[in-house]
């Protein structure tokens, strides 16, 4: 990928110890956050089956706290997330994909809060211009989608957050990211910084086989062991959601 100081600048960060470190990358720009195993998964597939919304929050008390005070409001609200890859004690799903079902999420307030991705989002969404959540079931149309609109130009470029796993980077968000900003170069939205053409020149043999690097991936391994195998395959496809997924106010809905 080549560089050009005439268009804006695609950047990838790759985990959020770098963006805690250089959080003055987000400013006014476009960032799209990257939890592929599993948050942003889980999140685009809760909205494609149905879901009202999902409120992606840091911490298992904020979530608590966010679902009382919609039950008093008389919302629907479900309650999902996972701390180490489980289940939190009392949540209605963990953050499998396969559990959001359009009979589980459909028409109700997803409140998620993740070992990563939903702290990734709270991280950069006050610096952001605009922020959306992706994955590779729906990368595609994230960008088809920025494309068609050419918001990025007016946001300063666009940055590819990897959301990583407890501040490291993973190579399942990398890769989605990679492939994110290939894409976005070549919709004509941008020319990838140094960094991030470094990055996908090391990344780009694991496009190929998109299971594989799941499975070759350290977080893979580890949901293989706790017996989430099929969430990978899931995952791993892409194409599959037509609607990207935008943070608005505290929510994050279908565009």
């Amino acid at each position: 990928m080549s560089r050009s100081l005439s268009r804006p600048p695609i950047d990838i960060v790759l985990s959020t110890a770098e963006a805690a470190a250089r959080p003055e990358v987000f400013d006014g720009r476009t960032v799209v956050v990257i939890d592929v195993l599993r948050a942003t998964s889980s999140a685009s597939t809760a909205l494609a089956n149905g879901a009202a919304a999902v409120l992606a929050v840091a911490e298992v008390e904020e979530a608590r706290a966010a679902a009382r005070a919609l039950g008093a409001l008389g919302v629907p609200a479900l309650l999902g997330g996972e701390r180490d890859g489980l289940r939190i004690d009392g949540f209605d799903c963990g953050n499998s994909p396969r559990e959001y079902t359009p009979e589980v999420a459909g028409g109700r307030m997803v409140i998620l809060t993740t070992t990563n991705g939903t702290k990734a989002v709270r991280l950069a969404a006050p610096r952001a211009d605009q922020l959306y959540i992706a994955c590779f079931l729906d990368i595609d149309s994230l960008v088809g989608h920025l494309a068609r609109q050419r918001r990025a130009y007016g946001a300063g470029g666009i940055v590819f957050f990897a959301s990583g796993t407890k501040g490291e980077p993973v190579l399942e968000d990398t890769t989605c990211a990679v492939l994110g900003a290939r894409l976005a170069e070549a919709a004509g939205l941008g020319t990838p910084t140094p960094a991030a053409a470094a990055t996908a020149t090391v990344i780009a043999p694991h496009l190929d086989d998109l299971p594989a690097m799941m499975r070759h991936s350290k977080h893979g391994q580890d949901l293989i062991a706790l017996g989430f195998e099929a969430d990978l395959d899931f995952c791993a496809r892409r194409r599959i959601y037509s609607r990207p997924s935008m943070l608005n106010g505290d929510r994050i809905t279908n565009v």
